[in-house]
Order: C-alpha cells, then structure tokens, then sequence
C-alpha cells in the first residue's frame, strides 16, 4: 500500500512539473541568434621555446623562423652573400618547436587591449610540456588580408598529459585591433534559428510573434516589419524610429515570448575541457553571447531549476519503497537508499546553490598576474586530479570495458557471497 501511495506521488511531481514547464513560454532570444553575431577565428604561426629536448628536428621551416626572429631581436646569425642565414648554426636547438596557435573572438567582438585564450598546436616536434610561447602573430582567416589582429605570448598548460602537442596558453592572444560584429544591414538584421528547430512553421510563427508585437505601434502600423526569407531565416526591418538605435530594437525582438514554440532542455559536454554543462543557456551566454557570467549562470540555473529538482525528487520517491522491505533482503535493499537518497538531496543542493555561485565569480586572469597561495594549491590539486584520472582511472576503466563479462561475472558472485554472509 504504501509502495502504490509512493509511485503515485512521484507520478503527480512528474506531471507538474510537466504541466509547469508547458505553461512558460520562451523568448526569442532563447530559439535563434543575431545575423552577424557569431564567433571568429584567429591564426598564426609561432616558436615554442624552453622545451625539454623534445622540439623540432631538422625542420628547415622552424630554423629559417628561428632565424628571422633571432634577426629580428637583434641576434647575429651569419649569412652566406646573398645575406640568407645560415640554418646549419641552429640544426641543434632542440628545444625549439614550430606551433599552430588559433584564438576564438567571441560574438560580441574584441576590443583593443583584451586579452583571449589561445590554443597551441604542435607541427612536428613531441611533447610541448615546459614550454612557452615565444610570439605568434595572429591573422585573420581570410589568406588576403594581412592585418595583424592580435600577439600571443606566454606558458602552455597541457589539459591532457596524454596528448602532449596541445596546450592553451590563458589569456596569452592580446588583442592589437578592435573587431566588431555587425548585425544591421541596408536597415534590416536577420535572425537566424536553432538548427534543431528550423522548419517553415517555426520562422512563420517567429515572423507573426514579431508582426503582432508591433502592430498599432508606430514602427508597424502600415506594414510588417518581419519577412521569412526561409525555414532558417527571418529578415527584420529597422523601423524608422530605432534606425539610430538598433541595440535597442535589438532587444526589443529578442526579448518577444513565443508563447506556441517549446525548446527541449539538454546537456552541453565539452569534452576537450572536461566540463559538463547543465542546461544550454549557461553554456550559450557565457560563449556565444558574451553575457556577464552573474547573469548567464543566473539564468542558466533557473532554465533547468524545475526540471532537475523535481526529477530528482522522483528518483528519490522510486528509491523511498526499498526502506520498507523486510527480512534478509531488506538488510541489503535498504542501504542502498540509506545512500542513494542523501546523495542526490546534497547533489541537488550544491548544483542549484554551490555551483552558481563559483561560475558567477569566474573571472579572467590578467596576463603576468601574481596568484595566492589558495590558488596554486587548486592549481596543483587540479593537477593531480587530472593526472590521476589518465593515468590511472581511464586506462583501469579502459581494462575492464575490454574485460566486461569476467567483471559482471565477478560482481555476480560478489552478490552472491554478501547474500551468503548477511544469510
């Protein structure tokens, strides 16, 4: 009896929940993007130097580099008569790679001065562990233009030991240009929607929300702003009254709720960085918005709140019926929710509290910053954690994936034996 009254229970949390995130709408913002408004790419070459014996080897690219930035710093590096240097006086710097560094400028753009991560490459040599990043000069990706948009410099980290010819230098690409993003055109921007929900009828739905919010307006009395080129786009005409104020009419069309189109919640892994995001909003505010980490985490936590919460209440209500079970079995049935059920209470808890708070307080570090104490101990904690998990818990898990039947077995007569002892 008390079994059914549980299962009951957790099917009605389950169903208001539903019914509660049916009735919410969205707003445009949260389904499409701005025209204009994506990411850009930076690229250069660059000379990784310190290295420990592992650089280049006979590269005549990574020696003629070598040379000219020798030359370029004041070094003397003897010539032959027609003034090219000779590269058999650098057949022996092994501690030098030639590297392929790429930089990401996010939507929002790039001003002077700010300074951006940059990922870091190796061509040829094997392992880029204790090396730095001497200069790279970063260019656009188009191959006519030669502008240089921003210098990266400074110490790789390697977030994977067992792919030792990538790192990321942190805050290492200063940016020597501003880059803007425009997003009006002949006075009008184009949305762009979610691939997942591009179709007809999702850009006629988003064109008749957009026509209906201005109608009796002035800016949409005599015609309609909104035009579905396609299933994947819908042009927007800048009325008169915002042609010098396009950020504004901007926010006006991206903060329209439609209230007849639903968007599914779902899990962002970024594998490279080894972070799981909960929810898309956290990861494409931060990213591709550029949005105040305060508010995106803020947001992002409150996209999925409900759903998360009362998921993780029935798992709990699924779990509640093995604390009733009686005699030998229950000795064993009812530890696992003695265990189960705090877990993910506290889990909940730290999710929706503890995790926000850390993710509004990310900040960017300045390049040359003098950190504390606390934080070179995370720092080498990090580290170690990430040693660990490669170099020992991925390579047993790996042993056992390929072992998965004498595992299963192994654990079968495990549960045996526990059922023998507690009998």
């Amino acid at each position: 009896m008390i079994s059914r009254i549980a299962i009951a229970f957790a099917l009605s949390l389950f169903a208001g929940v539903s019914t509660a995130q049916e009735s919410r709408s969205i707003r445009l913002v949260d389904i499409c993007r701005v025209k204009g408004q994506e990411e850009n790419r930076l690229q250069g070459l660059g000379l990784v130097v310190g290295l420990k014996g592992t650089g280049d080897s006979k590269l005549n690219p990574t020696a003629r580099t070598l040379a000219r930035y020798v030359q370029n710093m004041g070094g003397n590096i003897a010539t032959d008569k027609q003034g090219i240097p000779n590269l058999k006086e650098l057949e022996a710097a092994g501690n030098v790679a030639l590297v392929i560094v790429n930089a990401t400028i996010p939507s929002a753009g790039a001003q002077q001065g700010d300074q951006l991560n940059c990922t870091v490459d190796a061509i040829s040599c094997k392992s880029l562990v204790g090396g730095r990043l001497a200069l790279a000069y970063m260019l656009g990706p188009r191959a006519d233009d030669s502008t240089i948009y921003g210098i990266s410099s400074g110490a790789i980290s390697i977030a994977d030991p067992q792919v030792p010819t990538a790192g990321t230098v942190f805050n290492g690409c200063k940016m020597e240009s501003t880059i803007t993003n425009s997003f009006v055109v002949n006075n009008k921007m184009t949305l762009v929607l979610d691939r997942d929900l591009a179709s007809f009828s999702t850009a006629a739905d988003v064109q008749d929300a957009i026509n209906s919010f201005f109608v009796g307006t002035m800016a949409g009395s005599n015609y309609g702003l909104a035009n579905a080129k396609d299933q994947l786009h819908i042009e927007v005409e800048l009325p008169p009254a915002y042609l010098e104020k396009p950020v504004m009419f901007a926010k006006l069309i991206l903060d329209i709720e439609l209230s007849n189109i639903k968007k599914n919640k779902r899990v962002v892994i970024n594998e490279r960085e080894g972070v799981i995001v909960i929810g898309e909003n956290v990861y494409h505010r931060i990213h591709e918005l550029g949005e105040d980490p305060r508010e995106a985490a803020s947001r992002g936590t409150l996209e999925v709140a409900m759903v998360v919460i009362f998921g993780v209440l029935v798992t709990v209500m699924a779990f509640t019926p093995m604390l009733m079970v009686h005699g030998v079995g229950g000795k064993i049935w009812r530890n696992i929710p003695l265990v189960v059920i705090p877990t993910l209470l506290f889990s909940t808890i730290e999710s929706k509290l503890i995790l926000p708070a850390h993710l509004a307080s990310l900040r960017k570090r300045a390049a040359g910053e003098t950190i504390g104490l606390l934080e070179r101990i995370q720092e080498w904690v990090g580290r170690g954690l990430d040693w660990l998990s490669h170099s020992w818990y991925l390579p047993l898990i790996q042993r056992l994936l390929r072992w998965r039947y004498a595992v299963a077995a192994a654990f079968v007569a495990l549960f045996m034996l526990t059922i023998g002892v507690v009998g």
